[in-house]
């Protein structure tokens, strides 16, 4: 197993542990068992920013498939998950996913427009015709 040397000092990537899968994650699933070290070669770029993740960069944000595990552990569909400080809307559209209502608000109008943005319901056939 090859491990940058970043990697190397931390203890948690010296095992061979696979990852835990966001889709196989239910309510029953222990804590103990989530295993949430994903390295690059894990959850490369191109899995972090799965469809409007990777609209806009934003720094503060983190990889959709925690909030996925987590969503799919405590919630189901038809709940509300409230986010508060819901900055790129991550936990939004992860939540409109998994058919989990969200409620989101930010100090940021650029991240309220971000969200909204991100989670308004599109008609892709009409916008085909649009474009």
């Amino acid at each position: 197993m090859f491990l940058t040397n970043e990697e190397q000092r931390v203890e948690a990537y010296q095992h061979d542990d696979a990852p835990t899968i966001p889709n196989e994650v239910t309510s029953e699933t222990p804590l103990e068992e989530l295993n949430l070290n994903w390295r690059e070669k894990d959850l490369p770029q191109r899995k972090r920013t799965k469809h409007v993740h990777g609209l806009h960069p934003y720094l503060g944000k983190f990889v959709p498939q925690l909030v996925e595990i987590f969503m799919r552990k405590y919630f189901v569909p038809g709940q509300t998950v409230l986010d508060p400080f819901c900055g790129s809307g991550t936990t939004l559209v992860q939540a409109n996913e998994l058919g989990v209502h969200a409620i989101g608000c930010d100090i940021s109008a650029f991240n309220v427009l971000l969200c909204n943005v991100k989670t308004a319901p599109y008609h892709l056939k009409q916008a085909q015709r649009e474009v």
